[in-house]
């Protein structure tokens, strides 16, 4: 019985040696076969990130991130045989000039802070400066008070603040040419859009139950459709950011049937600056008379 028993012992030891073997061998295979795999996907990112790049710089070369003034006439060109082409004979009768974007998921932020900062160039003693002063020197103890570290915001609320006291001291005959330099500068203008991106996540965040039933989760949406670089503005956040700075803005909307539909948040009781932006979908420009 001992002799049995331990032949069965023996064989299972056998069993399980060349089954941990195999098992081994396999595992080894498998390990080979995901690293082939990993190295053609790796060779397939760096390939698409090429194109990428490709795409970008091509973009960048044929349009600025905001374009000097053009006349409106260039852009209804544009959309010749395109179901807006009418609607531009509608703006044309309160607008002459526009100036273009690019299409980088920034066009609202840039468009609205342009034309803020040029207002507030050429109308330095605009009671409302300082009120948006006041709000600003605020803004980094209501975003703390929100959770957000210091050291991660600092850096933004300190260029975003300075750039805004600049704004007296610029020469109106140059405004037009400083924002330019500053809107469009890659490191700077990442810096102060978004800083306003965060202006936009703290008016949202501090009035969570007025948005929560439009867009579910306030702090979910903030982390991934405000505070990310690059991601579209919509409604919400225009209505959060202008709200909290206490400003306006007039956004021409292009419709399908060649009107235009004309909307003003504040929508009542607001007498201030407004922004006067032209929305096609998907993408903001800022309109002059």
């Amino acid at each position: 019985m001992e002799n049995n028993s331990s032949d069965q012992q023996q064989q299972q030891q056998d069993q399980n040696s060349s089954s941990q073997g195999a098992g081994e061998q396999g595992q080894d295979q498998r390990v080979t076969m995901t690293q082939e795999q990993l190295d053609e996907f790796q060779t397939q990112i760096k390939l698409n990130e090429d194109y990428q790049n490709q795409l970008k710089q091509e973009i960048e070369e044929q349009m600025p991130f905001i374009s000097e003034l053009t006349e409106l006439s260039v852009l209804k060109h544009e959309y010749q045989d395109n179901k807006f082409e009418l609607c531009f004979d509608q703006l044309a009768t309160r607008y002459s000039k526009v100036r273009r974007l690019r299409r980088d998921g920034n066009c609202f932020y840039r468009a609205f802070l342009f034309q803020v900062f040029e207002h507030f160039i050429h109308n330095p003693e605009d009671p409302q400066y300082e009120q948006i002063l006041k709000v600003l020197v605020g803004s980094k103890k209501d975003l703390m008070d929100l959770g957000y570290d210091e050291i991660a915001i600092e850096d933004f609320y300190d260029l975003f603040l300075d750039e805004f006291k600049k704004l007296k001291t610029i020469a109106k005959a140059k405004a037009a040419e400083h924002l330019l330099k500053l809107l469009c500068n890659k490191e700077e203008a990442v810096y102060i859009i978004m800083f306003a991106r965060f202006l936009a996540a703290c008016y949202l965040k501090q009035n969570a139950i007025m948005f929560e039933g439009f867009v579910g989760d306030v702090a979910q949406f903030c982390m991934r459709e405000v505070e990310q670089v690059d991601v579209e503005c919509d409604q919400p956040q225009i209505i959060a950011i202008t709200n909290y700075l206490g400003l306006g803005v007039e956004i021409n909307s292009v419709r399908a049937d060649g009107g235009i539909e004309v909307i003003n948040l504040p929508e009542e009781g607001y007498s201030g600056f407004r922004a006067k932006l032209l929305f096609v979908p998907g993408h903001y420009d800022a309109l002059y008379q």
